[in-house]
């Protein structure tokens, strides 16, 4: 459960061993809350980082899971195919955890 509110895919493959095998809905899902994780953080991310990030080497591939993120409401957004980048106009909200809510407090 905590992988779902809190991780990615990146900490799902560094420590597979740590959590229950994932079926193939639940990786994809993993895949599109790891694209708009990283959307939430930057306003324009480059294809390569999230390449990078879902372990893809195709950017027909990438293109259908942000157009999947973008479909399911998780990021609104445009694609940049010439600058090979999505520029992030907003994203969906993630659970907090215990540990951020003092940095968070602290920003606001």
């Amino acid at each position: 459960m905590n992988l779902f509110a809190y991780d990615t895919i990146t900490t799902f493959k560094q420590n597979p061993s740590d959590y229950l095998a994932l079926k193939p809905a639940q990786i994809r899902k993993l895949e599109l809350i790891t694209i708009a994780d990283m959307a939430s953080k930057k306003a324009v991310v480059p294809y390569e980082d999230m390449m990078q990030a879902l372990g893809i080497s195709e950017i027909r591939q990438l293109e259908d899971k942000i157009i999947d993120c973008i479909y399911n409401d998780l990021i609104k957004g445009r694609l940049n195919q010439k600058k090979k980048s999505l520029h992030v106009s907003s994203t969906f909200g993630r659970d907090v955890q215990d540990s951020a809510v003092d940095d968070i407090l602290s920003k606001l």
